[in-house]
C-alpha cells in the first residue's frame, strides 16, 4: 500500500526535481525514490523467506540453529 498510495508524490517529485527549501537545499526526488525502493526490496525479503520457510516444511533443507550467544 505504501507503494501504491507514495508513487504519485514520487512522480511528481521527480518532475519537478524537487529539492529542500533551503538555500543550496539538497534534492529530495532521489531520497523520495528510495521509499519505493526500500518497500520493493521489503517485499523480495518477505517472497525469500517464504521460500524459505516452504522449503524447511517439506523437508528439503534443515532449519537453521538461531545463535542468541551475547558473548558476555
Amino acid at each position: 500500500m505504501v507503494i501504491i498510495f507514495s508513487w504519485d508524490s514520487i512522480i511528481a517529485s521527480w518532475q519537478i526535481w524537487e529539492t529542500s527549501p533551503d538555500p543550496g537545499g539538497l534534492p529530495r526526488y532521489p531520497i523520495k525514490a528510495m521509499i519505493i525502493v526500500a518497500f520493493v526490496l521489503l517485499i523480495f525479503q518477505g517472497i525469500s523467506e517464504t521460500i524459505k520457510n516452504v522449503a524447511i516444511l517439506q523437508n528439503r533443507i534443515a532449519p537453521q540453529e538461531e545463535n542468541h550467544d551475547t558473548g558476555l
